[in-house]
């Protein structure tokens, strides 16, 4: 009986063994995952960065093409040709040269980085001057004006993309991530969008333009150094401890400097999406069917009081001042704020109430054209069947006359009736149906003298005949 405990124990063993190794696989699975240190060429990764941040030769009028690429997609709106822009320009090497030298204190590397940089940058605003410059594009499209309101959201997506810049680099696989880095960061346009705001004159498009340019550069070159350090990228020399803080003492300011204008900006525009989201619930929650009377809306804050005010334009009385009590409890149970609503009357026709009655107008003259037509039409077949009814007073006559000249016919008809082949239906034709008292072999040639005479009796082109 021993025997078979032991096999089982046996054969349980591996299968316990098993199971009290997960916890120990998985965490190794998941270092595994999340090790960015493996496959890591630190001196190579330095080296393809050094030779890449150069903005000489090549890559300049590689710069230089992709900012008119870029400019005409903002001039004429085109995301695609923005994208294609950013795509085949080389602004984004020099930013991560910035970060990698500090983040291996190679002073050089720095200075050559930094040289370039601002090469970069002066090529590309000037190429993006004169584009603006010499072309007569000079509306302000909603391509353009999205460049000139950095957020906050934005710095976030200048450090996950330096992050990823320095870590397709790192792991060798440039050619597949770098592209998507340089669309995600998009430096470019917001360099673009400088050149058109000196071109026209707009200080404030410029200067909005280029902070948001300058805050994606030095949280891409942040990110990028980040990296760097946990990579434990080689120090050329080593700083003292002074050094470093005072270092690390200068990155938080710069951060702080550039962090707490784009998280005002961003706070301003959530806001402005918060009320703008309110304001439309407003009309379907508290207009309701009113909102038809409703021409347009405005809101003003007073800047010394903050106090909010909405101004209704509408139409004739059915939303007058006795409901703004309502609107304005309404009003505020939305938007979480008090808000005082002032009724402007107006006299006005909506443009888009004009373009619909315009269109109506052409379906219903269009339709009493056509009604017209066939009334035309019928009258013209009406008139045509009282010309040409055979009366009984007619009749009467040429059947005497018929009569006269042929006496062997012994039954008569005479009658204007439809008549079809299938194909065709005649409305007009005249029908003359005889009926022989006997067949003689003079017949047919009778037929055809009777046919002549009632053609000319009758003033027709043509008569149909029946025998029976």
């Amino acid at each position: 009986m021993s025997s078979p405990k032991k096999g089982n124990s046996s054969q349980g063993e591996p299968l316990l063994f098993k199971l009290k190794d997960i916890p120990r696989y998985l965490k190794s699975y998941l270092a595994d995952v999340i090790d960015l240190k493996k496959g890591v060429d630190a001196q190579a990764t330095i080296a393809d960065i050094k030779k890449n941040s150069s903005l000489a030769g090549a890559n300049a009028w590689m710069l230089m093409c992709s900012i008119v690429i870029a400019s005409i997609g903002l001039s004429q709106n085109s995301q695609a040709l923005i994208i294609g822009a950013m795509l085949i320009s080389p602004l984004m090497s020099p930013i991560l040269g910035i970060g990698v030298s500090i983040g291996i204190n190679d002073m050089a590397t720095l200075r050559n980085s930094l040289s370039h940089f601002a090469i970069a940058i002066f090529i590309a605003v000037l190429t993006s001057y004169i584009y603006f410059e010499l072309t007569p594009f000079d509306e302000l499209t909603s391509e353009i004006s999205a460049r000139t309101k950095p957020t906050f959201l934005d710095i976030f997506v200048a450090i996950f993309g330096g992050f990823a810049g320095i870590i397709s680099i790192a792991r060798k696989d440039v050619s597949t991530t770098l592209p998507g880095v340089a669309i995600a960061t998009a430096l470019m346009p917001p360099l673009c969008v400088t050149g058109y705001g000196l071109a026209h004159g707009e200080w404030e498009t410029a200067s909005a333009a280029f902070y948001l340019f300058f805050l994606n550069t030095f949280f891409v070159a942040l990110s990028t150094y980040l990296i760097v350090r946990f990579l434990e990228f080689p120090y050329r020399h080593y700083l003292d401890a002074k050094k470093e803080r005072l270092n690390i003492i200068l990155i938080i300011a710069c951060s702080l400097a550039l962090v707490i204008p784009s998280y005002l900006i961003f706070t301003d525009v959530l806001t402005n999406h918060r009320l703008e989201r309110s304001l439309a619930a407003f009309k379907e929650d508290c207009l309701k069917e009113n909102d038809i009377y409703l021409d347009s809306y405005h809101h003003e804050t007073n800047d010394s009081t903050g106090h909010l005010t909405l101004f209704l334009k509408v139409y004739g009385d059915v939303i007058s001042d006795e409901q703004v009590p309502e609107y304005e409890e309404c009003l505020s149970t939305l938007y979480k704020k008090e808000f005082e609503i002032k009724i402007i009357s107006t006299s006005e026709v909506k443009l888009d109430d004009v373009e619909l009655i315009e269109e109506n107008l052409q379906t219903i003259t269009a339709e009493l054209d056509k009604q017209q037509q066939e009334r035309a039409n019928n009258t013209k077949l009406i008139s045509y069947y009282k010309e040409s009814h055979i009366d009984s007073v007619i009749f009467d006559q040429i059947r005497d006359e018929v009569k006269a000249l042929y006496p062997d016919i012994e039954k008569f008809g005479l009658a204007t009736i439809h008549n079809t082949n299938f194909s065709n239906t005649s409305h007009d034709l005249p029908t003359l149906m005889i009926n022989w008292k006997r067949k003689t072999d003079t017949q047919t040639e009778n037929n055809l003298k009777l046919t002549s005479f009632l053609k000319e009796r009758l003033d027709v082109d043509s008569i149909y005949l029946i025998n029976y």
